[in-house]
């Protein structure tokens, strides 16, 4: 899963490209209400997650229930770590801060109960 958020206004997109060209752009809106983070899962964007696989939905309960006032590299790894959104397939997660350069990466293990995928 991929998780961008806003640092600077209008700064921040996940562009999905093919072999050869650019597929889909999310882009970041910051006047709507959870417009201030982007998430990607290994679904494509414009398609509904696989039921077996559906980590978008807890994933933006998660950022939602976070809150950009508590943003931090714990209140993403908790969301990187929560269930649904982690499991058996997950090896690490690394958090990244382009304003410092800060790079943060976590050996991840789902205890079970734990999807496996």
């Amino acid at each position: 899963m991929v998780c961008t958020i806003l640092k600077r206004h209008g700064e921040g997109v996940i562009i999905t490209r093919s072999r050869t060209k650019v597929v889909d752009e999310q882009e970041l809106h910051p006047t709507e209400k959870n417009g201030w983070y982007l998430l990607q899962t290994n679904t494509d964007s414009w398609k509904e997650p696989f039921y077996l696989d559906d980590r978008r939905t807890p994933g933006k309960q998660c950022m939602e229930k976070l809150g950009r006032e508590n943003l931090s590299f714990t209140g993403i790894l908790q969301v990187l770590s929560s269930p649904t959104t982690l499991n058996k397939l997950t090896i690490f997660t690394s958090i990244m801060d382009t304003d410092s350069g800060e790079i943060q990466t976590f050996i991840q293990k789902c205890p079970d109960p734990c999807w496996p995928w």
